[in-house]
């Protein structure tokens, strides 16, 4: 994509308007798109990595929040994403009142109220744009926002067909832990039932949130491990967190993937997502001990050129930590 056209799409961010920048951006880059300018050749920056059983053209994705009912991911994903997660999506989606402010001058989105939930037509109204995502070896990730247990297995059938891997966040539901644990058992066995049926097996990740306690954070781990999910993802705070901001949201993302992995296997996947400004946060991210990261207010102050910036620091950060793990192999002779 040319620099002229990312020039185009970067004002659409402009905004202080949140929700309207990000609107205005997809509007742009479906544009884009229906120009043929975004050409199967754009788009996934190469950095292959294995995470989840799943290969990743690189570990730069998209968080759920910004592109909720799946539109123009094929062309989304000719930005550089390695991985792009829509939704969050539940059955009758949600549209309470919610506001979000972009701060250019702190770097800051000041967010009030609950965050959009698309519903389930939404999506699959938009869906077939994923398919050239994939076919350029994109990964897609479906956010899930059910919160009726019962429905769990009928909504995850609809999105399966359209998802490498299901991911949820129980603090979006405020689901008890014990619902929690029936929850991610749902899931877990429609996960087996479809791969049985299809072949295909969908992937699946928790996501735990900083405005939570570390307990509750780790008795969420417990019960992805035991129904057998692939990965966690640690995120930022909820919307309703007052006065952590800055430095002190990225401190505390670092404590929760320190938190993670000191809990899990060491091939296990952790998902770093929130405050990735810079490719500087997303690389302290990954020395901390996460897999993949996704963004998201930082496409929104930083452009679209944002993305391939952060790929190629990954990269050199990944290939440092590689080179460090082979001189630390035993020589045989």
């Amino acid at each position: 994509m040319t620099a002229m056209l990312k020039s185009f799409l970067a004002r659409s961010l402009t905004t202080t308007d949140t929700q309207k920048a990000k609107a205005s951006f997809l509007s742009r880059i479906n544009m884009v798109a229906l120009l043929g300018v975004a050409s199967d050749a754009d788009g996934v920056a190469g950095d292959p990595i294995k995470a989840m059983g799943l290969l990743f053209p690189n570990p730069v994705g998209l968080a759920e929040g910004f592109n909720t009912d799946a539109r123009n991911v094929g062309a989304t994903g000719a930005l550089g994403f390695g991985f792009i997660e829509v939704g969050p999506v539940s059955i009758n989606g949600s549209q309470e009142p919610y506001q979000a402010r972009s701060d250019f001058k702190a770097k800051q989105i000041i967010e009030s109220g609950h965050r959009p939930i698309a519903s389930l037509e939404a999506f699959l109204s938009n869906a077939k744009s994923i398919h050239p995502f994939h076919a350029r070896g994109g990964v897609t990730g479906v956010s899930i926002a059910e919160p009726d247990v019962a429905n769990i297995r009928e909504f995850a059938q609809s999105v399966a067909p359209f998802a490498d891997y299901l991911s949820v966040a129980p603090e979006v539901t405020n689901l008890e832990i014990e619902t929690v644990k029936t929850y991610f058992e749902a899931l877990a066995d429609f996960r087996h039932e479809y791969a049985k049926a299809t072949g295909k097996d969908i992937k699946l990740v928790a996501k735990v949130s900083g405005s939570t306690s570390n307990d509750r954070i780790l008795a969420v781990l417990e019960a992805a491990l035991k129904s057998g999910f692939d990965a966690v993802t640690a995120a930022g705070f909820a919307t309703d967190t007052k006065g952590v901001v800055g430095d002190k949201r990225k401190a505390r993302l670092g404590e929760i993937i320190s938190l993670i992995k000191n809990h899990v296997p060491t091939d296990f996947c952790v998902i770093a997502s929130g405050r990735m400004l810079s490719s500087k946060d997303a690389a302290d991210a990954l020395v901390a001990g996460a897999t993949l990261v996704q963004i998201h207010s930082g496409l929104i102050f930083n452009g679209p050129d944002f993305i391939s910036q952060t790929v190629a620091h990954l990269a050199q950060v990944r290939k440092t930590q590689n080179g460090r793990l082979k001189s630390q192999m035993p020589q045989v002779f």
